[in-house]
């Protein structure tokens, strides 16, 4: 197997693989074998047929699709283990040509986890741990109790998140974000669905169109993922490690 790795910016990766003639011919020749042994042949009992009688009458493209299926998933993970990659999605596959006998080519595309740049964040953070919020009574006199403190704490959560988001650098792939977009748009054909709406019907409702729609989830999602991002690396730096039994 020759495997060609070529890494792109964002810590894109695309993999180009290509799997010899020998070992795509042997594949070939196990699911012929394995489509022989549940063949249904009139005047033969199930299985027993021999094989240049079921062979000629075998679907060819299922016969491609399952050596492909033996292939590609194989190759990728050998390729990725080989090429000291550690992805963080399924790969998009893009098969070239293939004929029985010859080499099988496709092209694996995927990404590893961004570099992340915390910048000054525990400057940041100090800074809004030391202010806390100051609540006053009917007699300007500071007050305090379950709810303040709440609220307080809500208000605490909310800045450290806007001040990681702020300080941080993290460069996402597009794939990462093109996968999130796609989740959010599944629930939202789900949830319509259950509301008996068509995704173009609920658009028309709060005046969108798919483009917008696809637009603002990009955003949304990019946002949302630096923010995973950073609070996974902050983790990191402050080493803090949530244990079983806490969760």
């Amino acid at each position: 197997m020759k495997v060609d790795v070529e890494r792109l910016p964002k810590k894109e990766v695309k993999l180009k693989i290509e799997i010899d003639g020998e070992k795509v011919a042997q594949t070939y020749n196990h699911v012929i074998e394995e489509m022989v042994k549940s063949a249904e042949i009139k005047g033969f009992r199930k299985g027993e047929a021999p094989r240049n009688i079921v062979e000629p009458n075998l679907d060819q493209a299922k016969i491609r699709g399952e050596v492909i299926n033996h292939l590609v998933p194989e190759s990728y993970d050998q390729a990725v283990k080989e090429s000291h990659i550690k992805p963080i999605l399924l790969p998009k596959i893009e098969l070239g040509n293939f004929e029985n006998g010859r080499q099988l080519q496709f092209t694996a595309t995927t990404c590893e986890a961004p570099e992340i740049n915390l910048g000054n964040y525990k400057e940041r953070l100090e800074n809004i741990k030391s202010k806390g919020k100051t609540i006053l009574g009917a007699d300007g006199q500071p007050i305090s109790g379950p709810k303040e403190e709440k609220e307080d704490d809500e208000k605490k959560i909310d800045d450290v998140l806007k001040a990681l988001l702020e300080t941080a650098t993290v460069e996402i792939c597009g794939l990462i974000i093109d996968e999130e977009v796609n989740h959010m748009l599944s629930r939202l054909v789900d949830q319509t669905g259950r509301l008996g709406l068509t995704v173009d019907q609920y658009l028309a409702s709060i005046g969108k169109d798919v483009e917008a729609l696809k637009k603002e989830y990009r955003e949304t999602a990019e946002k949302t993922l630096r923010l995973e991002f950073a609070l996974m690396e902050t983790a990191k730096a402050e080493n803090i490690i949530v244990e079983d039994s806490e969760i």
